[in-house]
């Protein structure tokens, strides 16, 4: 059997691994725009770090906030700028995530075409590749019914058990927090397990994050897979023949038996507007972030120089559904802010605000969110603004959460809220423009897509579990 799959990142995995479990045998092309070899440029020592902020702060000059980045390259998220291919490692948002698993409720999944007990089954397969480390126990797991933890909790900062504690109050059942469910290698005895070193945010060097590009992830996939360097423009249903973009006349591939569209949602819907021909406009959505400061005031307790940099508390809420991912004060957001000639006499005093600051980012759906229109237009893909997000129905969240923090001596600061450009947790109404089922993904005969270009909508917590569960199950009967 001959397959292709278009992308290489958290979707594409979950299509390789069932590729692997099913037909063995195969053989796959992977089309992806950047470059196979560069998903291996990962420094090996942690001192590697200094040269990583200096290029970093070379290239972006100094910023705060800081620019999404790995390892000294900054990129461009936004869905205006994935339209340009400009990937510069395969893995696509793999290398930028947070890496939050935690699985869609039953409600969402319905406004999805889907369900829980059709997802299950499938979020337990991808589990195992993505080694989920959580409290299984914690009232946060339980509410969500997260029955697929595999590994350790992450050590937290003693700061984010004083947060889990005053959130869990009894008297209170709106909000429930718990220790990160997340996509890290937590044992200690692995040779990528996470060593703490406090520099997440630019890039791990353990590859202890998931990453579909790391030598990991891609010591699961078939052996008969070949990666080809390539920007796909459309799929010829009829024959099943992927056509590249390229100057002058466009290159077209063999035929396939089957292929799997799973190049993120802002590409593989494009892409299928472009195979279909839909004069239809379509809309995408992207998730918005309100952040906000907490402030512990306090008996004190000890801060850290090794920690983990990325969310170490999560916190939702059950009338909204929105999610509250908390932050420690790391590093990464001051040191590219200032010369990196002041930041060692800088770094103590970070050290100590992290015993007092959190960072909150607040996830709003996709009701209050960014909102896009794509539509073809003379053959090609134009996408347009529609809608800004709707901070505003953030107040009353925040608000309600910093009453309920304040007994336990912790102060919201809502007046500071900022909100970001994107949290690249997109959306796409395909599915409803193009007629395509969300049980089998079948743009055509054969040609499935199996990505969030499949989700009309997105809950405020994190999609990526969710999307690789969706893609396995599609992969699945599809192979």
């Amino acid at each position: 059997m001959k397959l292709a799959v278009i992308g290489s990142g958290a979707a594409a995995h979950a299509v390789l691994a069932e590729i692997r479990r099913r037909q063995p045998g195969a053989t796959v092309d992977v089309y992806d725009a950047a470059e196979p070899e560069s998903a291996c440029a990962v420094p090996t020592d942690p001192e590697h770090y200094n040269a990583v902020y200096r290029t970093l702060k070379q290239r972006e000059g100094l910023s705060f906030p800081p620019p999404k980045s790995h390892f000294g390259t900054a990129v461009d998220s936004r869905p205006q700028a994935q339209m340009e291919n400009n990937w510069q490692r395969p893995g696509g948002l793999t290398n930028y995530w947070g890496a939050t698993c935690l699985p869609f409720s039953d409600e969402d999944l319905r406004l999805l075409g889907l369900s829980r007990e059709q997802l299950d089954p499938y979020y337990e397969r991808v589990a195992g590749l993505l080694k989920i480390a959580g409290d299984a126990n914690s009232k946060l797991a339980l509410r969500h019914q997260h029955r697929f933890i595999q590994a350790a909790p992450v050590r937290r900062l003693p700061l984010f058990e004083k947060l889990d504690a005053a959130v869990n109050d009894p008297a209170s059942q709106r909000f429930v927090a718990g220790s990160n469910c997340v996509a890290l290698d937590t044992a200690p005895e692995s040779p990528t397990s996470c060593t703490y070193c406090g520099h997440c945010l630019a890039g791990c060097y353990r590859q202890a994050l998931f990453c579909s590009a790391s030598d990991t992830a891609r010591a699961q996939q078939p052996e008969t897979i070949r990666y080809r360097k390539a920007l796909v423009e459309r799929i010829d249903l009829d024959s099943r023949q992927i056509v590249l973009q390229g100057r002058g006349q466009a290159q077209r591939s063999e035929p396939y038996d089957r292929i799997f569209l799973a190049a993120g949602c802002v590409q593989s819907t494009a892409i299928a507007l472009r195979s279909t021909g839909l004069s239809q406009a379509v809309t995408l959505y992207d998730n918005a972030i309100v952040q906000f400061p907490i402030v512990y005031t306090g008996r004190g307790v000890p801060g850290s120089k090794n920690y983990f940099a990325l969310s170490q508390s999560l916190i939702t809420c059950s009338e909204s559904g929105s999610l509250i991912q908390v932050y420690p004060f790391a590093d990464h957001l001051l040191r590219t802010a200032v010369p990196e000639l002041l930041w060692p006499a800088l770094r103590p005093l970070v050290s100590l605000l992290r015993a007092r600051l959190l960072i909150g980012r607040l996830y709003l759906h996709s009701d209050h969110s960014h909102q896009y229109r794509m539509k073809l237009q003379a053959g090609d893909v134009a996408m347009t603004k529609t809608r800004e997000p709707d901070q505003a129905s953030a107040q009353p969240i925040i608000a309600a959460l910093a009453t309920l923090l304040k007994p336990g001596g912790f102060r919201v600061l809502g007046a500071l809220t900022s909100g970001t450009r994107t949290s690249s947790h997109f959306a796409s109404t395909l599915v409803d423009a193009a007629g395509v089922s969300p049980q089998s993904g079948r743009l055509a005969e054969h040609v499935y897509c199996c990505d969030a270009a499949m989700f009309r909508m997105s809950p405020a917590l994190s999609p990526t579990f969710s999307i690789m569960a969706n893609a396995t199950r599609i992969a699945e009967a599809a192979l």
